[in-house]
């Protein structure tokens, strides 16, 4: 299911396409084709209009698509998921929070646009629209898994392993839910959980990646920020949706049977800081110490004078301290 717009469609498609022809095959009056583009390129869509020639994309653009994604899936994948593309949506994990699903059938959504997107702590994720991923995936589990609370963390192993498939050994994993390279951030997940006690969980992953950030987008960015254009890598959205995809099925399944303790070597191996001195702010107290990673329930350790302090809030700042604040 998708809600691809038909001009869109036709743009997509090689070479140029001058205003008649796209309104004869809409139709609609050359004129209005051109107010459409118009309205489209305020909003961010990235077509290129050539005087006296028509209108294609612009270079490098690949629309996210249904066929693509599914078609980059493992064939045992496309018979327990579902794909929804969209060109713009509010929020994805707010759309499937609020629409059923099946236990046991993962749901994805992915948008060219998401106005009302959100990262940790309310903020809104800032994302050029058609360039980069914004995805998320529901799944209903039967009964709860054992300790939901590092489903979050699982994730984060699920998006770092399809970055890593496809090239990208530069990112690495930053407490609680950022993915990093170069000291900036690369990505963003938010994961929420909603169910009773003894009955059914429902849970929503999302997760947004930057490859190609627009220069005009990185000001309303709160922190440095960069994109796998700028570490050099040329990659398929929908492979990269689609391994996203693959890896979180089977993640999902593996925690029900193993909870996070299946994921924390590889969580730990991944991550930025592990045994290096740091700062952690959980909204009240700030704590010092050597970093030591997260243990199989997914804590974060951190070795103080005190002894070992354990944290499992995502409400938590972690910084690198400075070489001469540390001892």
């Amino acid at each position: 299911m998708s809600n691809p717009d038909p001009l869109i469609e036709l743009l997509a498609k090689p070479g140029l396409h001058s205003g008649t022809d796209l309104g004869e095959k809409l139709g609609i009056s050359r004129v209005a084709i051109k107010k459409r583009i118009d309205r489209m390129v305020a909003d961010g869509f990235p077509v290129e209009s050539i005087t006296g020639k028509g209108y294609r994309l612009a270079e490098g653009i690949e629309l996210l698509s249904i066929d693509k994604i599914v078609g980059y899936c493992d064939p045992a994948m496309q018979s327990i998921s579902d794909v929804e593309v969209f060109s713009s949506l509010g929020s994805t994990n707010t759309y499937l929070a609020e629409s059923p699903s099946t236990v046991g059938r993962l749901r994805a959504a992915v948008a060219e646009m998401q106005p009302l997107g959100q990262g940790r702590r309310g903020r809104q994720w800032v994302s050029t629209p058609y360039r980069n991923l914004m995805l998320s995936l529901a799944h209903v589990y039967e009964a709860w898994p054992q300790n939901p609370s590092g489903l979050s963390l699982a994730f984060s192993v699920s998006v770092h392993s399809a970055l890593t498939a496809l090239g990208v050994k530069e990112a690495v994993l930053k407490w609680p839910n950022d993915i990093v390279a170069s000291g900036c951030k690369l990505g963003g997940l938010l994961v929420s959980a909603a169910g009773e006690a003894g009955g059914e969980l429902k849970v929503v992953m999302g997760v947004g990646l930057n490859l190609d950030l627009h220069k005009d987008d990185r000001k309303y960015i709160d922190q440095e920020a960069i994109d796998l254009k700028g570490l050099g890598h040329s990659i398929s959205r929908n492979q990269l949706a689609a391994e996203i995809i693959g890896n979180t099925q089977e993640m999902l399944v593996l925690y029900q049977q193993n909870g996070f303790s299946a994921f924390a070597e590889y969580w730990n191996r991944n991550a930025c800081f592990i045994n290096e001195q740091v700062r952690l702010f959980d909204g009240y107290e700030e704590y010092q110490g050597e970093l030591l990673g997260v243990d199989d329930d997914g804590q974060l350790q951190l070795a103080t004078t005190s002894g070992i302090l354990k944290f499992n809030t995502s409400e938590l700042s972690l910084r690198k301290l400075p070489p001469e604040e540390s001892s």
